[in-house]
């Protein structure tokens, strides 16, 4: 119990002096210089939570000839609509936009690594193009991202640009995949 018998809380320390009352410290600030050395403060200039693994600034959209169609973003996870410990982002290739201009329309890639490929993945090897570090499978079932943000991503999250003949081989597979024929 504390003074005036309130329940002490965990991060409080009465600490008694010689003819004063029990005072109250934040706990945290009394083991601060007990229990840290030297060795466990970061080293200055360095981050200790470091921006994620991006490439960079994609192609200047002023360009008249620039198109969404074929590019590949570092996309949060949230944005996918799940989070996982330990994983910040996953690629995102971007087919086209909606015909309203409000939504781009994505492919969620994810490594290959240890896992089997499914019957609605495409494998894309990485090119110096593309800027993949290595294989990733793209789900064939598209998700919109609100273009406001794929605009963000592309200032800062660039990848690259997927191949021509890979993209259309995509396509067609996802065309495949969902019975649609070309065109519609």
């Amino acid at each position: 119990m504390g003074p005036g018998g309130d329940r002490a809380r965990p991060w409080t320390f009465f600490e008694a002096r010689p003819g004063r009352v029990l005072e109250a410290r934040p706990l945290r600030l009394i083991l601060h210089g007990v229990t840290r050395s030297s060795d466990d403060w970061p080293e200055k200039g360095r981050d200790e939570n470091p921006a994620p693994d991006v490439k960079g600034q994609g192609p200047d959209l002023a360009d008249e000839h620039f198109t969404f169609n074929r590019q590949l973003y570092q996309v949060p996870d949230p944005q996918w609509g799940f989070s996982s410990y330990g994983r910040q982002q996953h690629p995102g290739l971007c087919m086209g936009v909606t015909v309203g201009g409000r939504d781009g329309v994505f492919l969620k890639g994810r490594s290959s690594d240890m896992r089997a490929k499914r019957s609605d993945e495409a494998l894309v090897a990485p090119t110096a193009g593309n800027g993949l570090d290595k294989d990733t499978y793209f789900s064939l079932r598209p998700r919109v991202i609100p273009m406001r943000q794929v605009r963000l991503y592309h200032k800062n999250r660039w990848l690259g640009t997927m191949d021509a003949e890979v993209s259309k081989v995509i396509r067609e597979r996802m065309f495949h995949l969902f019975d649609i024929e070309e065109g519609h």
